[in-house]
């Protein structure tokens, strides 16, 4: 995980040296955690993001962050028939986070 990340924030990096972007990987990351709050109430951890972001493909734009935000939500949201030990999960990526008062 800390090779996608690191590779995630190298792609990040690169797109910005270049003057493609504006956002940082810790703006885009904090983009998706407050759309999240904002959607479900839920505040995923910055590693979560990360890591779903680097499943997504990478980027900052406005369409990975809410593909993010809302599998999250999706992920997160209680199921009639799930294991009460099953972990959330997007993208192959474990959910982690707490649930805290929507913004």
């Amino acid at each position: 995980m800390v090779l996608r990340k690191a590779a995630l924030c190298a792609a990040l990096l690169l797109t910005l040296a270049a003057g493609k972007c504006e956002n940082t990987p810790a703006d885009v990351i904090k983009q998706v955690q407050d759309q999240a709050v904002k959607v479900c109430g839920f505040l995923p951890v910055a590693s979560t993001v990360g890591a779903i972001i680097d499943a997504l493909g990478g980027g900052g734009s406005a369409s990975v962050v809410l593909t993010a935000a809302n599998g999250i939500c999706a992920a997160v949201k209680p199921k009639v028939n799930a294991l009460a030990s099953s972990k959330p999960e997007f993208m192959g990526v474990p959910i982690e986070g707490s649930f805290v008062e929507k913004k």
